[in-house]
């Protein structure tokens, strides 16, 4: 069992959601063997946008201006991160991100949002587009560890410029549109965190822009929701973050006191998520076979050590000693 080195909100909002799920995923660092179907998928579709704006953005790309050019290169980016793995493909058949879905998702995104027409574009910075920003705030609180100021890492795909402002702009993929779909970010504490993130490095962001790309069975659409902060709102955000970090490092310290196994500290944990519905959210929670069973230690072999790093996304996990 070990604090995390840096935070995010990634790890903030799993402990906010469900305290037990914290324990399995960020202090015992475990993450389900196997694909990642809806993150996986993802993971592929953001790297092969980012690639292909910084080609066709950059004026030290070669292919600087060359749409085509810059699309060929971001469809092969699609295809060097998917990679071919049988077993892998098994899986996603039957879901609707295969990868012939996703790449359609990706030739359709600048079907609607050209490259040279997009009303959204990378800002630039020391003379390059400023894609894939991350920032990082020290925290007024001690790491248990190693008495070092706790660290929080944001991340998010684009710096942008749009009508005369700079933004904070984040693609995602999402199962469905609708006349919720934009109201929804107004409250993602994800992007409050980026506002005041950009802000805090001097960048006087007006607020974010969220583009979706959805998946449905017969075809892919869009939708875009332009989500801003107050400064109170901000404020509010930094003092709820230092008191949700309170109280993780206090449910740490409990344990680590207890003189109890690592394994079994999870029953100091609660297993809110069972109670207020997030065991349910985004198809369900990983780690719930674990808070299921009485003995969750027979569960193990199905779970791999990863060590999340919001530094190092890519990370990849380690086998169970």
């Amino acid at each position: 069992m070990k604090f995390p080195d840096v935070l995010d909100n990634t790890q903030v909002t799993s402990f906010a959601a469900c305290e037990r799920r914290f324990y399995w995923t960020h202090l015992m660092h475990l993450a389900p063997r196997g694909v990642r179907v809806h993150l996986d998928a993802g993971k592929c579709y953001a790297k092969a946008l980012e690639t292909t704006r910084v080609a066709y953005h950059d004026p030290a790309s070669p292919l600087h201006k060359d749409a085509d050019g810059a699309l060929h290169l971001g469809l092969r980016s699609l295809l060097a991160s998917w990679g071919y793995d049988e077993d892998v493909d098994a899986v996603f058949s039957n879901t609707k991100k295969e990868f012939h879905r996703v790449a359609e998702m990706f030739i359709k995104h600048f079907d609607r949002f050209g490259l040279a027409t997009d009303k959204v574009k990378p800002a630039f910075l020391n003379g390059a587009p400023a894609v894939e920003r991350s920032f990082t705030l020290e925290l007024d609180i001690k790491h248990p560890d190693t008495g070092d100021n706790i660290l929080y890492h944001g991340r998010y795909d684009m710096l942008a410029e749009y009508a005369g402002g700079l933004w904070i702009f984040d693609d995602k993929t999402c199962s469905q549109l609708g006349k919720t779909w934009a109201n929804q970010w107004d409250f993602r504490t994800q992007f409050t965190g980026y506002i005041f993130g950009a802000k805090a490095h001097n960048i006087p962001v007006l607020g974010a822009i969220v583009r979706g790309a959805c998946f449905y069975v017969g075809d892919v659409d869009f939708a875009e929701s332009i989500t801003r902060r107050q400064q109170w709102q901000l404020d509010q955000w930094w003092e709820d973050l230092h008191q949700t970090v309170y109280q993780m490092v206090a449910f740490y310290q409990r344990a680590k006191d207890s003189g109890l196994p690592d394994i079994d500290c999870h029953r100091l944990f609660p297993a809110r998520g069972m109670f207020n519905e997030n065991c349910k959210a985004y198809g369900g929670c990983e780690m719930k076979v674990l808070c299921e069973s009485n003995h969750p230690k027979r569960w193990l072999s199905d779970f791999k050590v990863r060590h999340w790093d919001p530094r190092n996304p890519d990370k990849d996990g380690e086998p169970m000693l």
